[in-house]
């Protein structure tokens, strides 16, 4: 019975009035008058209950106001009348998005892209939820595809961009964030140009949609900087970390994230008053401060201030007992400090809550080896470097200079060699790295390039005298070297 109704409605409303209804309700979607399209759209679906187009551009509507469930039931509709609207699925697929439904938003951009392989929107659409579940090859094949077709598409570059930080391709990463840069500062300055136009023609509403769409890129800018920044900090390209940082602060004076990346950076170039007023902006500014607060501790121990970093690092973990961060550089301040298991208790938690962290393992790998487990210690340097893979970043040569400690222990002096020499290369004024290599030549009775390294260790560190002094004169004796002059307290 129901069926007959609908076509005698069919048969009462020819496909010319729907179709009109629908240009209707479109032209008032188009100027974002809603209630009317919605009332429009409402009207053309009583009048032809089986078409599936009044559904689907309702559902629009309700999506545009927020109500998404409302949204959900009319797209649904629409599939359930046409199972081959390619639109629908994909608009389906968006409103799953806005409800972190990621997967089914994935099979709904699949089934839309099934139907229709040559759109590109449902590629925009399905890299969101590829991002959030980490499929990161997924993201960059979806975003190739959108800027194969739209070449200055800003958004799909920073997309792939944090796709590519994620694999660890940095420099990939920084020609895309670079890339979107460009887009967007040129979005930005003909959307400028054409203000003063609209003012002369009294296009007053013109004038407001374009600055509100430039503060919005402006926002976006400033993130496309932070990440560079963040692709850049893996380079140890320290001043462009802190000129994108920079400009990320100058567009958005409340951006958290900048101010902590640029914090690093200028610790590692040894400004250690500007690091500590960009963390302490960062805490101030903080969304999540006990991030913020793990951050300050991070560069307090970079900078050897230990106390105070084992301080802000306990204040992260009372806020949050779940932040890895924070266990691990406590961790390496407790050790510092000579409290071995306590630093190993840290280094255990850390590991609980993030097995794939390199960070950890470490940092208690050298820990084992000062308590007398050097074997064990060994296997957790071994286990970080393995999960650091080719990119050997600080963690994976920390790990390297812990184990030549460990090696060293066990009388591998060869193996204690290779594995300092990458530290070395990368931190030729660890006076430490140079002190461990130097014994081990000795041990292997190569007195040249034991001297070198330690009159460097020592050079470096004149603490280290009493531990290179024994070595030094032996290698006196058995090389050409000319005697050492030696380096007194005032020196």
């Amino acid at each position: 019975m129901l069926c007959g109704l609908a076509v005698i409605a069919w048969a009462l409303y020819p496909r010319s009035d729907i179709r009109e209804l629908l240009k209707q309700g479109r032209n008032h979607l188009d100027h974002e008058e809603l209630d009317q399209a919605i009332a429009i759209f409402t009207k053309a679906a009583k009048r032809a209950q089986r078409n599936a187009e009044p559904y689907y551009w309702r559902a629009i509507c309700y999506g545009k106001l927020g109500k998404t469930a409302i949204a959900l039931q009319d797209v649904n509709t629409a599939i359930a009348l046409d199972s081959k609207h390619f639109s629908a699925y994909r608009f389906r697929g968006e409103l799953n998005n806005q409800v972190e439904n990621w997967a089914v938003a994935i099979a709904d951009c699949d089934k839309s892209i099934e139907l229709h392989p040559n759109q590109t929107t449902a590629y925009a659409v399905r890299k969101v939820a590829r991002t959030h579940t980490g499929d990161w090859k997924g993201v960059i094949e979806d975003c190739d595809k959108v800027i194969e077709h739209h070449p200055n598409s800003a958004i799909d570059y920073r997309y792939r961009g944090f796709a590519r930080l994620h694999q660890q391709d940095w420099n990939g990463a920084i020609a895309d964030y670079t890339k979107a840069i460009e887009v967007t500062l040129g979005h930005l300055a003909s959307s400028r140009n054409r203000i003063p136009f609209d003012i002369d023609k009294g296009k007053l509403g013109a004038v407001q949609n374009a600055l509100s769409n430039a503060a919005a890129e402006e926002k976006d800018l400033a993130v496309a900087y932070r990440y560079r920044a963040a692709a850049y900090k893996k380079t140890e390209s320290w001043t462009n970390v802190i000129n994108d940082c920079s400009e990320a602060i100058r567009l958005d004076p409340a951006y958290e994230e900048a101010y902590t990346e640029r914090s690093i950076a200028f610790t590692y170039l040894g400004n250690k008053e500007a690091a500590l007023a960009d963390c302490n902006k960062g805490i101030e500014l903080s969304r999540v401060p006990a991030t913020s607060y793990a951050n300050r501790g991070f560069i307090k121990y970079l900078n050897r201030d230990e106390i105070a970093a084992i301080a802000d690092c306990s204040t992260a973990i009372q806020l949050d007992p779940t932040l890895v961060s924070a266990y691990v550089t406590r961790g390496g301040a407790l050790l510092f400090l000579g409290k071995i298991k306590d630093a190993i208790a840290d280094c255990d938690k850390a590991i609980e809550l993030d097995p794939r962290m390199p960070d950890p393992y470490a940092t208690r790998g050298l820990a084992r080896i000062k308590q007398g487990d050097v074997t064990g210690g060994i296997q957790d340097c071994t286990k970080a470097i393995e999960i650091e893979g080719n990119d050997c970043g600080l963690p994976c040569l920390l790990a390297y200079a812990n184990r030549a400690i460990g090696k060293m222990n066990q009388e591998n002096w060869t193996g204690a060699i290779e594995d300092s020499a990458r530290p070395i290369e990368k931190f030729p004024k660890i006076a430490e790295y140079r002190l461990v290599r130097g014994i081990c030549y000795a041990h292997l009775d190569r007195w040249n390039d034991a001297y070198v390294d330690l009159t460097a260790a020592v050079a470096i560190k004149p603490s280290l005298e009493s531990q290179a002094q024994p070595w030094l004169d032996l290698a006196k004796k058995k090389t050409d070297q000319p005697p050492r002059v030696q380096l007194s307290p005032k020196n």
